[in-house]
Parts: structure tokens; C-alpha cells; sequence
């Protein structure tokens, strides 16, 4: 099959996106690990997949329990399994500008309520609301610096996370406080459950809490990346000792589900397949069925930068710090190479397939799962987040110095 490069630059690049493609897409490739033309049978060969099991289709975040039903974008990743995608939000179909929110710090990836306000936390101890036009709608100061993304957990309430180890639930309608608790330090992505939430913090441990947001369990899983809700309601972490582990969460019993050779650097993503896609610090992506055997790994080429997020149609997509965006079926068939301007931030993936993700070029990208660039829409600032998307296609992320909101 025929590879070329679709490069969308002169200047020297410094990061990428690299993407693993679960359809029948035509490749648009730089050079990349060598495999055969049926990569999926050839794999299956050498114990890598299965050829003749294919799992079904199903959309991951339809019973996410712990967030928002009515919320289009409750947390980072769209749900506890953190696809990085949502069923039928297909994305904007143009870059046009629609405004930039002006922060006094660097604001999180936003999140989004069913009411359509856009919720960041920033450095400098605010939570602040917007219309999805832009418009101030509250602004609190909790006094203490944010670092991870707040989660809509109903209607009628928000939580946050602060460096310091604070866990507030502020009220959707203006932002009062509603209770607190104290956790530990340096959270991580916080992990939406259904009787509370969890989260992995700066001592590599996973920290349960109640529904008011109390502590009732610790364990050890040498982790600081977010966690993520297994198809089976596992909670999964990635261990900076390279291992994979499945925590039950009614007991706290931990079960190692894979082990890598390296630090796995980020949350791990569950596929609309129910595959467990990781990337780790020997800068490979690896992906896994749910019970941790190794589907396929591919050598990246660079770090990679984030988390990976998946498609519908099973795609999945990971920044790195390369200049590119590689793509691989899913059995290990590399498929698409895209090159921005500068360091890419994580991306997230619309409903048709279409890659989403800024840069630092100060562009909003829009990829075609084949490779084919949509569009490049100016920012006019630095992208620092990965986007998330509105019922209406809209998105919106943090640039530097602020929160942009882009189409639909």
C-alpha cells in the first residue's frame, strides 16, 4: 500500500501527535516499524492479537456514573474510561475564533455542564464559569493554586481539586461552596465514582473518598497519572514502575494486569472496543485487551505527551514530542503521519474521527482520519490543553493566558 507524508510546515518541528487507527484508512505514513500487509493476521502469527476475535463496539461513557448524565464534557478524557471523545460530538467543522476568556493564570482543560457552562480551575486559586460565548458567569476564588481539571458531578455541583490537597464541591448555579474535605497533596486527575471518587496523589497511592468527598481508603499502586474506570468497573493505574494495575474497588484488591519495561507516563485510555490502550517512558504505545494481554507495541519515536484518546471507530491519538501524528490499526498497522508547527497538546477525537488539538504554533488543528487536514484555525496564543466538546459541536481548551472557544 502506498506511504507518504502530509507535512504541514517548513520550520523545525518540535511536537506531534501519533495516532492508532482501528479502520480500513489509506495510509499517509513517514517510515515507521515494519509490518506486513495484513498486520492483523501477521500479528495474530506472532501472538500479538487475536484475528478472529473482534470484540463489538460500544460507546464507553453511556452509563458513567459519577458525573453528569445531561453533560456533554463532565471531566478530561469525556468520562471515567477517558476515551478523549464522546458518541455523537462531532467537533467544529471550521477554526473560527468565537472568543478568548482572559485568565490571570494558566487555566485547566475545561469541562463542561449540561447547561452549557464552560468550568475551568486556574493556578492563581479560581474557579471561573462561561457561557459557551464567552460570557462571565461566576468567578470564586478558592485560595489555593488548581492544577487538574475540575469534574460536573450533577446538575447541581462541581468539584475541585487543589495542589495543596483540598476537594471542594461548589455549586453549578454560582459557585458557592458547598462542602470540602482535606485529601493529599498534588492530585491527580480526578476519577468521578458513583459513591465518590478517586485519585492518585503525589505519595503514589489511590485515595478513595465518600460521597462528601471524605477519605476511606489507601492503597499503594505506584501511580501519580489519573486514573481510569475499566469496562468491569475496575479502577485502573498506571505505575511509574511500568506496571498496569487493576484495583477492585470494593475492596481495595489489587491485581497486576500487565507490565511494561518503563514508567507508564499517563492515564490509560479504554477503547469503544473495551481495549486498554498505555504509553510509557521507552516511548512506546501499547494496547491491551481488558484482561492485559498485549494486543500489539509500537515504537513512537519520541515521549509521548499525555494521554492517548480513542475514536469511535476505534482510533486512538497521542501527543508527542516529535512533530508528528502516526496512526496504527488496530493491529499494529501504521497507517497516518501529521506534522504541525510545534509542540501539539493532547488531543481529543470528534465523532466522524476528526483528530482535535492545539499546538504551540498558537493553531487549532482538525485531522481527518485519513490524514487530510480539515482546517488550521487561528488561536493567536499558545494552546496549553487538550478541547472539549459542547452538544453543539463547539470547542473549547486553554491557550495561554486564557480559555478559547472555537465554532461550531
Amino acid at each position: 500500500m502506498a506511504r507518504f507524508v502530509f507535512v504541514l510546515a517548513v520550520a523545525v518541528v518540535s511536537g506531534s501527535l501519533l495516532a492508532i487507527s482501528c479502520g480500513d484508512t489509506e495510509p499517509r505514513v513517514d517510515a515507521g516499524p515494519p509490518v506486513a500487509a495484513d498486520a492483523e493476521a501477521d500479528a495474530a502469527a506472532d501472538g500479538e492479537v487475536d484475528a478472529a476475535t473482534t470484540p463489538t463496539a460500544e460507546d464507553p461513557c453511556l452509563d458513567a456514573n459519577g458525573v453528569a448524565a445531561g453533560s456533554p464534557w463532565p471531566m478530561r478524557g469525556g468520562c471515567p474510561r477517558r476515551p478523549g471523545s464522546r458518541m455523537n460530538r462531532r467537533g467544529p467543522q471550521s477554526g473560527n475564533l468565537v472568543f478568548t476568556y482572559p485568565t490571570t493564570a494558566r487555566a485547566t482543560a475545561p469541562v463542561i455542564t449540561g447547561g452549557g457552562l464552560v468550568v475551568v480551575g486556574t493556578d492563581d486559586g479560581h474557579v471561573i464559569a462561561m457561557s459557551p460565548t464567552g460570557q462571565k458567569q461566576w468567578d470564586v476564588t478558592v485560595g489555593r493554586s488548581i492544577g487538574v481539571s475540575p469534574f460536573v458531578r450533577d446538575a447541581d455541583e462541581i468539584v475541585v481539586a487543589t495542589r495543596d490537597g483540598r476537594l471542594l464541591r461548589l455549586a453549578t448555579a454560582d459557585g458557592s461552596e458547598r462542602g470540602a474535605a482535606d485529601g493529599a497533596s498534588e492530585p491527580s486527575e480526578l476519577l468521578p465514582l458513583a459513591d465518590g471518587l478517586a485519585y492518585t496523589a503525589a505519595d503514589g497511592k489511590l485515595h478513595r473518598t465518600d460521597a462528601n468527598l471524605r477519605e476511606v481508603s489507601v492503597v499503594e499502586v505506584k501511580s501519580k497519572e489519573g486514573l481510569t474506570l475499566a469496562k468491569d468497573g475496575a479502577l485502573l493505574a498506571a505505575g511509574e514502575d511500568g506496571v498496569l494495575r487493576r484495583v477492585d474497588p470494593s475492596n481495595g484488591a489489587i491485581t497486576e494486569l500487565f507490565r511494561a519495561p518503563a514508567a507508564l507516563t499517563a492515564s490509560p485510555t479504554v477503547t469503544y472496543y473495551g481495549d486498554i490502550v498505555v504509553v510509557g517512558k521507552d516511548e512506546k504505545l501499547r494496547s491491551l485487551d481488558a484482561k492485559g494481554v498485549l494486543r500489539f507495541e509500537r515504537p513512537l519515536g519520541s515521549a509521548p505527551i499525555g494521554p492517548p484518546a480513542c475514536s469511535p471507530d476505534g482510533a486512538a491519538y497521542v501527543a508527542t514530542a516529535a512533530g508528528k501524528v502516526v496512526g496504527f490499526d488496530r493491529a499494529g498497522q501504521e497507517t497516518v503521519s501529521f506534522a504541525p508547527l510545534g509542540l501539539a497538546e493532547p488531543p481529543i477525537v470528534g465523532a466522524q474521527g476528526t483528530i482535535y488539538f492545539g499546538a504551540e504554533d498558537t493553531k487549532l488543528y482538525a485531522v481527518q482520519p485519513s490524514g487530510r487536514l480539515l482546517f488550521a484555525g487561528a488561536l493567536r496564543v499558545r494552546a496549553r490543553s487538550s478541547p472539549a466538546l459542547a452538544d453543539n459541536g463547539a470547542l473549547f481548551l486553554a491557550v495561554e493566558g486564557g480559555v478559547a472557544g472555537v465554532g461550531p
